[in-house]
């Protein structure tokens, strides 16, 4: 009954529903599919919602368990994220965004496969993405042109959000953040690299997130 009732306090535009949204989403509730997509565009501009997109496997849900109170899934293995997890993000001075887990993009993703479209028209719900790629992955920059790719494919507006590149895992390389390739960095007009295990670049990218969402 509790998630029945934030919805139609969604619906009605009523503030503390809005509120209590985000934060019940959280804690994994069924009803966060629903929830998500009753925040239309007047709604998504009060929450200051940002999506995190970026292929099986890249760090979303271990990044968005480390900045918020959410509890995603996390495992060794692909799609551990079968429905979007939402967590609350404090960017300081009074202010916060959500950050939605968006299930991992594969190639043909637009077309239908794997997660699909289920999930990528949430990413229409957002105003800010950040693509996740793995640094350590054989080909980090094609990872991050086919997210590109899909996006493009599924709705050319998309890439006209503002975005930031987020390089993953870095703690896995032997200089940690600052062995990021500069050429891999430049790939994308504003960029960050960091490690959600070990902490690293976790403050630049939050504050490359407050600045992007003035």
């Amino acid at each position: 009954m509790k998630s029945e009732q934030i919805l139609k306090g969604l619906r009605d535009r009523d503030q503390r529903g809005i509120a209590r949204a985000i934060s019940l989403v959280e804690d994994n509730d069924p009803l966060a599919d629903e929830i998500l997509s009753s925040l239309d565009d007047s709604l998504v501009d009060q929450a200051m919602v940002l999506g995190v997109t970026g292929p099986p496997g890249a760090g979303k849900s271990t990044l968005l368990s480390v900045v918020s109170a959410a509890h995603p899934k996390i495992a060794d293995y692909p799609f551990t994220t079968r429905t979007p997890v939402l967590g609350i993000v404090r960017l300081g001075e009074a202010k916060s965004c959500v950050m939605v887990d968006i299930p991992g993009l594969i190639e043909g993703a637009h077309a239908g496969r794997g997660m699909g479209k289920d999930f990528l028209r949430h990413i229409e719900r957002c105003r800010l993405l950040l693509y996740l790629v793995d640094v350590t992955h054989p080909d980090p920059e094609g990872g991050y042109r086919m997210l590109r790719s899909e996006l493009m494919r599924y709705d050319d507006v998309l890439l006209e959000r503002p975005s930031v590149l987020v390089l993953t895992k870095c703690d896995l390389l032997e200089r940690g953040v600052a062995g990021v390739p500069p050429e891999l960095r430049g790939i994308h007009d504003r960029s960050v690299a960091i490690s959600a295990v070990t902490r690293e670049g976790l403050d630049q990218l939050l504050a490359v997130i407050r600045d992007a969402l003035r």
